[in-house]
């Protein structure tokens, strides 16, 4: 939609929302505030901007569980991907940000999503894993591996979000069957290289206590 001169804020709004940066840019009307072209597009890009929503505290390690029928694939070749690695959010995305990250936590959602979902606990990793929860009702087939992530030089060139962060500060409602990961989950934004991986175990490896590394 075009600027219009007109176009106003609530003062009671506005005051608590906007820094200093932004004082020389803004004209008090009364009870309203009229902003620059300018000013209004860096508000909205500066209050929603994806990158906002990142976490500078990711753990040195990670944990994804790959398993039949996973949206996020893996290949020795090109590491884990998501099913869609070129979305973004931004500007006025927060709306399709949030329902992104709330399907990335849904069973029956299929659409192509930008995020992989990864453990930061190990133990919680494991027994997700021995529980096979993708199988529902169906006879254990132990067709999964456990990928242990090198997250200190990933953290450098790749987004990482922290569920548990994302969802009191955008409200999510995530499926009550994936709410037991809210504290301990992280998100990757599309890719994590196979160079990342620095340890992996089979099902029969993570039940004897063993491990490979990489």
């Amino acid at each position: 939609m075009p600027w219009s001169p007109t176009a106003t804020i609530r003062t009671h709004i506005v005051r608590s929302a906007l820094c200093p940066f932004y004082s020389r840019n803004v004209h008090w009307c009364g009870r309203v505030l009229a902003l620059s072209p300018t000013t209004a597009h860096a508000f909205v890009a500066r209050k929603y901007d994806m990158e906002s929503y990142t976490c500078s505290d990711v753990p040195p390690e990670l944990y994804r569980v790959d398993y039949p029928g996973s949206r996020t694939t893996w290949t020795s070749q090109e590491g884990f991907k998501a099913t869609d690695t070129s979305r973004t959010f931004g500007g006025k995305d927060l709306l399709n940000y949030k329902r992104s990250i709330e399907k990335s936590f849904t069973w029956s959602c299929r659409d192509p999503l930008p995020f992989i979902s990864l453990f930061s606990d190990r133990e919680h990793a494991e027994n997700w894993g021995c529980r096979e929860p993708w199988l529902g009702n169906h006879r254990s087939e132990g067709g999964w591996t456990l990928y242990v992530i090198d997250t200190i030089e990933l953290r450098r060139t790749t987004l990482f979000f922290k569920l548990s962060s994302l969802v009191r500060r955008l409200s999510l409602d995530i499926p009550r069957g994936a709410q037991q990961h809210i504290e301990g989950a992280y998100l990757c934004l599309h890719r994590i290289p196979p160079a990342a991986v620095v340890e992996k175990r089979t099902p029969a490896q993570v039940e004897e206590g063993e491990c490979r590394r990489t």
